[in-house]
């Protein structure tokens, strides 16, 4: 992907070193140097593929809880971050994980995205069952309120800006990046308990 800068009236023209092998090898362009005038934009190389694992959990449901998640990018760069709520559930924590690795993940430009989840209630929500709900304006099938709506709502719109596949995964069977995410979710419960 070629960068760009912005010139002197506005016009983008290619980057001088978008062309060089070093540009192919590293894909996140960190300085520029150009003969523009001040406020010149550079529009930054994104990654071609994003992987990452979610995790989201409580003592007590509700109670204290964690959400985190591993993002690696193209093989070479590895992202995780987690955080604490002290009066939340175990599906409101799966749910923000998601949430907070999909901002991430937008902030980098990548082409493609594939989530992992552990989380059956992410998945089928995100992939299945909000059609239907947007459908029946966030009621049920029971006709009760969905749960968690504005939640949904956020990953939905999330969801319609990045090209981003999700899938399930087994939660506690040695899955390095599921093993990872569940370490953090504790280590940001205890930390704060």
């Amino acid at each position: 992907q070629t960068s760009t800068v912005a010139g002197p009236q506005g016009h983008l023209t290619p980057f001088p070193c978008s062309g060089h092998p070093i540009v192919s090898k590293f894909r996140i362009l960190c300085q520029a140097l150009t003969n523009s005038k001040p406020y010149t934009t550079i529009r930054v190389m994104s990654y071609q593929e994003i992987t990452i694992y979610t995790d989201g959990g409580c003592i007590g449901n509700p109670g204290v809880g964690g959400w985190a998640y591993v993002l690696e990018a193209d093989g070479v760069f590895e992202k995780e971050a987690s955080g604490y709520h002290a009066d939340t559930t175990n599906n409101k924590m799966e749910l923000t994980a998601v949430i907070e690795a999909l901002k991430a993940a937008k902030e980098l430009g990548a082409a493609q995205i594939t989530l992992y989840t552990d989380s059956q209630y992410v998945k089928n929500g995100i992939t299945s069952w909000i059609k239907k709900w947007k459908v029946n304006g966030w009621k049920t099938a029971n006709k009760a309120p969905v749960k968690n709506k504005e939640y949904w709502i956020a990953l939905d719109e999330l969801q319609g800006q990045v090209n981003v596949t999700f899938s399930w995964v087994k939660g506690h069977a040695g899955i390095p990046g599921n093993e990872r995410c569940d370490e953090l979710v504790g280590l940001a419960i205890e930390a704060h308990r």
